[in-house]
């Protein structure tokens, strides 16, 4: 039943951000349908002009970089299925996201470590723990003008620590107190499951580790999510 209920999660975070992809890919048709269209009504000898042929590359290389983050994100599998390099994830899943225009109003800060950071988890369950959490910072972000999500990633004696933090509107103390309860959400109808947290929860120490969320109303949210090293990053 747990695995069912992290299957079910993630498939409801990959649908939100399916939702962005159709859109974008949208987006990227419409520009090639509008190029081709002007191609088709230039007499034969005609070229695009400097301006719509800028457009059109700009929009080809909008259409790889989405479809090679896609791919990164959609990996089966690491090295191995209980260790998993984390700087990466944050890199590939941010990348994705951004493609993605998920997170493209956003100002995405990442503090990564120059040394690989090794943890023993699943690459696919930190790759839902983290598009789960980024998705709920920018759901509270919404349309801010200053919006700023920042990811940071140390390690910490036997834990690897990764954050992601917020300039949202931060969460009162008695709806903190409920954001780890499955089904409990504040967002509207039809928006969340109000699986996210609760699972990440799981997902976490399911691994030996640990989440931590802290807030303050008018400053931002903090997620903190521990996991233990894995024994190559121990001993290095």
């Amino acid at each position: 039943m747990q695995q069912q209920l992290f299957h079910a999660e993630r498939l409801a975070t990959l649908g939100t951000f399916a939702a962005g992809i159709s859109h974008e890919l949208k987006n990227i048709v419409a520009v090639f349908s509008s190029m081709l269209g002007t191609l088709d009504r230039l007499p034969n000898g005609y070229l695009l002009d400097d301006e719509a042929f800028t457009a059109l590359k700009q929009t080809t290389q909008h259409a790889s970089e989405l479809a090679q983050s896609v791919l990164q994100v959609s990996r089966a599998s690491g090295p191995s299925d209980d260790r998993v390099e984390l700087a990466g994830v944050v890199r590939d899943v941010t990348a994705m996201l951004r493609a993605a225009g998920r997170t493209r109003h956003l100002d995405v800060r990442l503090t990564l470590p120059s040394q690989p950071v090794t943890a023993h988890a699943s690459m696919l369950e930190v790759q839902q723990v983290l598009m789960n959490l980024i998705g709920n910072a920018t759901d509270a972000i919404g349309n801010k003008r200053d919006a700023r999500i920042e990811i940071t990633l140390s390690q910490e004696s036997e834990l690897a620590h990764l954050a992601v933090s917020d300039n949202g509107p931060g969460i009162p103390d008695h709806v903190k107190a409920k954001l780890f309860t499955p089904f409990f959400t504040t967002k509207p109808p039809g928006k969340g499951t109000g699986l996210g947290l609760s699972v990440i929860k799981q997902i976490v120490e399911k691994w030996h580790g640990s989440v931590e969320l802290e807030s303050t109303v008018g400053q931002g949210t903090s997620v903190h999510v521990k996991l233990p090293l894995s024994k190559v990053n121990a001993d290095d």
